[in-house]
């Protein structure tokens, strides 16, 4: 019983991190989108 106990409590705190870790992923991905979108806008401004 005491390990069952335990190991809910390992999986509480192993989900927040996976979540946060997969949300840092999203942002570095939505960001990269988002500098190339406003460098391509920067480059067609120029010609």
């Amino acid at each position: 019983m005491e390990k069952m106990h335990m190991k809910k409590k390992e999986d509480k705190w192993r989900k927040p991190r996976s979540v946060k870790g997969t949300l840092e992923k999203i942002d570095t991905i939505w960001q990269s989108r988002v500098w190339k979108a406003s460098s391509l806008q920067r480059h067609n401004t120029q010609t």
